[in-house]
């Protein structure tokens, strides 16, 4: 089991904080490219940022469906945040595609915006949620 397996079947309900040594847990079939040996991680990726694979648009899908599962089964009645980050090294700006990639994750996350139920905040505005609701 990994330790995405295992977080669903204990039934968190937040993880943060994933970082590559969290793929020394899985098979090398499920690591974002077969490249993400032990020995690389060990050596090299161990705090990277952990990622859902090298696909672009694969990744943007796997994303979206992410936050349309989390606001499907948030407490609306509560502040809930995803954060997105992308690591400097994750797209290659030499690559014609990666502006490509970009502008699509832009218009998905517009067209969660605008299906309602699910806004785009700062950081500052989700702590002033947070502080509203808590008050």
């Amino acid at each position: 089991m990994d330790w995405a397996s295992a977080a669903h079947k204990a039934d968190f309900r937040f993880v943060d904080g994933v970082v590559a040594a969290h793929y020394l847990s899985m098979p090398i079939a499920n690591r974002p490219s077969p490249s993400w040996t032990d020995a690389f991680i060990r050596g090299r990726a161990y705090r990277y940022a952990a990622r859902l694979a090298d696909g672009a648009s694969d990744d943007v899908d796997a994303v979206v469906e992410l936050i349309r599962l989390v606001a499907d089964n948030r407490d609306p009645g509560r502040v809930a945040k995803i954060d997105i980050a992308l690591d400097i090294g994750y797209l290659d700006p030499t690559d014609a595609t990666a502006d490509d990639v970009l502008d699509y994750f832009y218009a998905q996350i517009g067209e969660l915006v605008a299906e309602g139920g699910i806004p785009w905040a700062t950081e500052h505005e989700v702590y002033d949620a947070f502080r509203a609701a808590r008050h």
